[in-house]
């Protein structure tokens, strides 16, 4: 039982991860671990101290509980978070948002 919530946690930690765009380096200095420390947690056989879990839910914007709720499943809200993010970082950059409002309109 105790593994199978690893490694949903650490399944969850990376998909996540993957969906803000961090790549295990850049997560794993952001959050202050090693990268080893990162791999094993992301594959469910590292352990999580309440100290890293609650950096990685600041580092990617998610309350600490939302870690153990996302499955598998398509989980929208946390899609559209992660899409406005994005967009956010193109707000003063005139020709990427052109590019973007154009492909939006096609959509």
């Amino acid at each position: 039982m105790t593994s199978d919530i690893c490694k949903e946690l650490g399944n969850n930690i990376r998909r996540l991860r993957k969906a803000a765009g961090f790549s295990q380096e850049t997560f794993a200095e952001a959050i202050e671990i090693g990268t080893t420390s990162l791999s094993l947690i992301e594959i469910g056989k590292g352990f999580v101290t309440a100290r890293t879990l609650a950096k990685i839910a600041d580092v990617l914007n998610v309350d600490v509980f939302k870690l153990f709720l996302v499955k598998n499943d398509d989980n929208l809200d946390l899609f559209y978070q992660n899409i406005l993010k994005k967009v956010e970082k193109y707000k003063n950059n005139k020709e990427k948002l052109v590019l973007l409002d154009a492909f939006l309109n096609v959509l």
